[in-house]
């Protein structure tokens, strides 16, 4: 960060600018060195951005900013409604996990879906298109799934190492499967939210959990079959005898018992939230964050709820939400700075000026060079 503001300021780009594109150095080398966890990174930005930026207008011609006010651009991220909507669905997570539903819906999916390689394969996707509605993280999501499917190979394949290419087939899927859902899903990843936070400050417009569904449906489904397909040809599952193993799945299941209250509780708060989330913008006027807002709360309540805030709380990495925050703040300092257009000027402007000197008639796409280079940045 001191060498970028060390640097002479280039051209077009204030002092705050410059600041900014120093913050964006700094939090890149603490994400890639993890010298610290990120969520003291995020502190640390907050820090340094305050130091940086006193002092220096916002944009050319504005008053300096005192400390107070760099601290108030540097908190805007904290009042986003994409913060609000991930860290509900950390809570929709949690409550998944110590209701003991997520083990549930897996083993219950894995064994209705039927006992063959193809089955499982889908199985395993099914599994993980169900999680990823009320999970905001592959990560999590992996991390949730993953015992689940090593407990299904165990059942299904007794003796057999996970390693065989049953249990390599249903990891591998399960991972691959997680990151495509996040297309396809708004609320299956975090950084779909954040990016909706930007277009709708610069755009003034929300993207609704229906539309978003169905844009990002058909490249979901061509990529699920690409899996699926791979996945048979290349790691061939094995899988042993067909009555054993149901079985066996049968028994995991009456391990877990009946379903219990706070079970049914909580496939009534989630069919209620899916249903508000998927007409939003045209049943009622609820955002995805404020459904998901009121469906937490739902959660929490007592005799209604199916947790309370002692044991929700300590499951909920406070730390990733934070860092949602300050890395939403860094974006609107980026964007508000003037810092975000020059960088997008100066790499992709650049590399579309290259592309249009290397095919000058820009045939393709019926424009000229001149239009190519003007419209980068």
């Amino acid at each position: 960060m001191a060498a970028v503001l060390l640097l002479p300021a280039p051209g077009g780009l204030g002092a705050s600018g410059q600041v900014a594109l120093g913050l964006l150095v700094l939090l890149v080398i603490l994400w890639i060195s993890e010298c610290v966890s990120p969520a003291v990174s995020a502190i640390v930005l907050i820090g340094m951005a305050v130091l940086g930026l006193m002092g220096k207008p916002l944009v050319a011609g504005g008053e300096p900013l005192g400390s107070s006010g760099a601290l108030g651009i540097m908190l805007g991220g904290f009042s986003s409604s994409a913060v609000l909507l991930v860290a509900g669905a950390l809570f929709l997570a949690v409550a998944l996990k110590l209701t003991g539903l997520d083990r549930r819906v897996a083993l219950l999916v894995m064994s209705r879906i039927g006992i063959s390689p193809a089955r499982l394969i889908a199985g395993a996707m099914i599994v993980g298109f169900v999680l990823a509605i009320f999970i905001p993280s592959a990560t999590a999501r992996v991390g949730a799934v993953i015992p689940i499917m090593v407990g299904v190979v165990t059942v299904t394949a007794p003796g057999l190492p996970i390693t065989c290419s049953l249990g390599a087939a249903l990891i591998i899927v399960t991972a691959q499967a997680c990151s495509i859902f996040n297309i396809g899903i708004k609320t299956a990843a975090a950084q779909n939210l954040i990016s909706l936070s930007f277009l709708q400050i610069a755009f003034g417009q929300n993207i609704t959990w229906g539309s978003w569904f169905m844009a990002g449906l058909p490249l979901m489904r061509r990529m699920c079959a690409v899996l699926f397909v791979v996945a048979l040809l290349l790691l061939r599952p094995a899988v042993p005898e067909v009555g054993k193993a149901k079985r066996r799945l049968q028994a995991e299941l009456q391990q877990l018992g009946p379903v219990t209250p706070a079970e049914k509780r909580l496939m009534i708060a989630a069919g209620l939230l899916l249903a508000l989330w998927s007409t939003e913008g045209w049943l009622h006027g609820l955002d995805t964050a404020t459904a998901t807002q009121l469906g937490v709360a739902l959660l929490l309540l007592p005799r209604i709820g199916v947790m309370n805030w002692a044991a929700a709380e300590k499951q909920i990495p406070w730390g990733t939400v934070v860092l949602f925050a300050a890395g939403i703040s860094l974006g609107i300092l980026l964007s508000r700075t003037g810092a975000a257009a020059w960088l997008a000027a100066a790499t992709l402007g650049q590399l579309a000026s290259r592309a249009c000197r290397w095919w000058p008639s820009c045939w393709r796409f019926r424009c000229s060079a001149s239009c190519c280079i003007s419209a980068s940045p």
